[in-house]
């Protein structure tokens, strides 16, 4: 929810380079040299985030939690490892 809310705020790759990749409407992810720094709550967001869906990005904030505790019911995930690790993430938005 917390980037969800400030995605305004965040540079998308497109505003950094104007190559035409599939990360494009991705949030820049800074490069981090330390482990502090890696596992803080705004760069696993963004990392979570990212992992999402593009269609995501454009869902009403109300829409997006009510879509995501529903999906997160049927599929937890005890550790981050899992989330990152999962291929498909069918949510429906």
């Amino acid at each position: 929810m917390f980037v969800k809310s400030r995605l305004d705020s965040f540079t998308l790759n497109k505003m950094i380079h104007v190559h035409n990749t599939r990360s494009a409407n991705k949030i820049h992810l800074n490069f981090n040299r330390l482990t502090h720094t890696m596992s803080s709550y705004q760069t696993v967001g963004v990392a979570l985030f990212n992992k999402l869906p593009i269609s995501s990005h454009n869902v009403p904030i109300e829409r997006f939690k009510k879509s995501m505790s529903e999906w997160l019911a049927i599929n937890p995930f005890y550790k981050l490892s899992e989330f990152f690790a999962c291929d498909k993430l069918n949510i429906n938005f």
